[in-house]
């Protein structure tokens, strides 16, 4: 068996080893293709990442869409580093290696094709401005910590909110997931830890996912989330803890501890959390959250 099929809904994705031994291609299929192959990408890094030497020698390759490379059995490839590197500088537009025709970044990376440069690619724009007529979406930032057991329900909570941008691009706002296995695995002058950390402070919502325990990192990032909204605002802060029932008598003291420790702390801070049984139950009740943070800021 050199493969695996996937499948969420009428969408589908097939993981294949190649017959090189050391490449896994991706394809994709369905209306959530893009979303399920961001998802099988992710959790591919971080089966990666637990092998020690393993991240530096590890990269994705994204083909090319241009009408040459789209009639070829083999089309090029561009680094994914490379383009994260160029949207984060505002270099929208890349080269072909083969047809040497000009493809848009964005499309490649996040499947959204737009005709004109997005306002947040722009030196002088104003973080929150709101879009006028014809202008590209808001970008809103969301940060999804969470411990390794709650894994799947990232996963599913991603797909679906990337899949939801189809109907917020028509008001103007697109969701961008964030998770620590999107990040670039480039060695840091700092910890990584403090990578992310940026990240947090840099995002307008911050959704934390609780369970069985309250992960060292996961409450840090909390904290660090907490400290920027005092200050400034931003971002909004929104806390689930997972209440699917589990035998207690299984679990590590240290995990309960630390899970009663963190809600103790959410109350001393006025912080309420609120409580969903099922990744159905959260979708439910974060796109009611996120549909009112929509609201006052397309207002």
């Amino acid at each position: 068996m050199t493969g695996v099929l996937f499948e969420h809904g009428s969408t589908s994705s097939l993981a294949e080893i190649l017959p090189s031994g050391n490449e896994i291609e991706l394809r994709a299929r369905g209306p959530e293709h893009k979303a399920l192959l961001s998802v099988i990408a992710a959790d591919l890094d971080a089966l990666n990442d637990s092998f020690k030497g393993l991240r530096d020698k590890v990269d994705k390759l994204v083909p090319c869409n241009c009408k040459v490379c789209a009639a070829e059995a083999t089309p090029w490839f561009f680094s994914q580093k490379d383009l994260v590197r160029r949207k984060e500088h505002g270099r929208l537009q890349v080269e072909c290696g083969r047809s040497y025709e000009d493809v848009d970044v964005l499309e490649l990376l996040d499947g959204i094709k737009m005709g004109r440069a997005p306002e947040w690619a722009k030196e002088d724009t104003l973080a929150g401005s709101k879009p006028t007529t014809g202008e590209a979406p808001r970008t809103l930032g969301i940060f999804v910590a969470s411990s390794s057991e709650l894994c799947e329900d990232r996963d599913e909570f991603e797909l679906y909110f990337r899949t939801y941008n189809d109907q917020l691009i028509k008001r103007g706002v697109y969701l961008k997931v964030e998770r620590w296995e999107h990040f670039d695995d480039a060695m840091s002058k700092t910890r990584k830890q403090d990578d992310y950390n940026q990240v947090v402070r840099d995002c307008d919502v911050f959704v934390c996912l609780i369970f069985k325990k309250a992960g060292k990192f996961t409450q840090e990032e909390f904290d660090v989330a907490f400290g920027e909204f005092k200050d400034r605002g931003k971002p909004r802060i929104f806390t689930f803890l997972k209440t699917e029932p589990v035998d207690l008598e299984s679990l590590p003291d240290e995990e309960l501890k630390s899970r009663s420790a963190f809600k103790k702390k959410l109350r001393d801070l006025g912080h309420f959390y609120t409580r969903y049984r099922s990744i159905e139950d959260l979708k439910l009740k974060f796109r009611d959250q996120i549909d009112r943070v929509i609201e006052e800021i397309c207002a």
